[in-house]
């Protein structure tokens, strides 16, 4: 007797929009079922994940011996491998991980890793966008630390960008549109604020940049970013503040404060 694999099922919960039930009346709901497929040979079954809102549902299941992302029921390109945990390399030995798939704050969109072969692909909205690595370029970025990498979408999701490695350094890809090639990003100093983007690299020569909406600043041996978000009533919201010093300039850029060491 052949022993056969389980097969996942995902069960939303629909409930109809009615005036209260009585205590005589039973609840107005119907449970709607979608088989998503059996379990790979791995042992794992399809994945989830769900956007922050509660309103988009994103599923990683076997397609054959190869995966696929379903978001909110749409299929997406078949790749080799999917991962839980999208890592990388980093000088230490540890490797740096980042998430997987993130969705917009708002406007329903989404990006996610995906790995073909050696390469591995970002995938934004459902398509193939930008190739992030090859195993030449893992190798050739080895002496830089990507720690903190992540897809970052604005708060209204009409903007998307994420680094990616090219030849021996990595860039910056903002709406599909690719920066010069830096030595190396802080990425946990990166942020989007409306339509404006802030980001710190560093060129060859080993000073850092603040680049603001993709002008380049001037080079630093240090840069530590301080910036605030102005609500309607003119009060800032402070993030990542960082301490002053007599080697600390301000430089202002609209609601955007950049706090930088300048070099001895």
């Amino acid at each position: 007797m052949h022993s056969r694999s389980p097969i996942y099922v995902v069960a939303l919960m629909v409930t109809a929009v009615a005036p209260p039930a009585t205590a005589s009346q039973g609840l107005n709901a119907k449970a709607q079922e979608t088989l998503m497929g059996p379990r790979d040979r791995s042992g794992r079954g399809p994945v989830a994940y769900m956007s922050e809102d509660g309103d988009h549902l994103a599923i990683v299941a076997a397609k054959g011996s190869r995966q696929v992302m379903m978001i909110d029921g749409v299929e997406g390109p078949v790749f080799d491998e999917i991962p839980l945990l999208f890592a990388w390399s980093a000088p230490s030995g540890i490797r740096q991980a980042g998430a997987t798939i993130v969705f917009s704050p708002a406007g329903g969109r989404s990006a996610y890793v995906a790995r073909r072969a050696g390469d591995f692909i970002a995938v934004v909205d459902g398509k193939e966008a930008t190739t992030l690595s090859t195993p030449q370029t893992q190798q050739a970025s080895a002496s830089t630390d990507p720690g903190g990498w992540t897809f970052m979408f604005s708060p209204d999701g009409s903007r998307v960008a994420y680094g990616a490695l090219d030849g021996g350094g990595w860039v910056m890809i903002t709406d599909g549109g690719k920066s010069p090639v830096y030595h190396a990003f802080d990425f946990r100093q990166s942020t989007m604020s409306g339509k404006r983007f802030l980001y710190v690299a560093q060129t060859a020569d080993q000073k850092w940049h603040a680049v603001v909406d993709g002008k380049v600043g001037p080079p630093f041996d240090q840069c530590r970013m301080w910036w605030a978000w102005h609500q309607r009533a003119g009060r800032p919201q402070p993030g990542n503040a960082q301490p002053w010093s007599r080697r600390i300039k301000a430089r202002r850029s609209g609601p955007l404060t950049t706090r930088v060491r300048r070099p001895r």
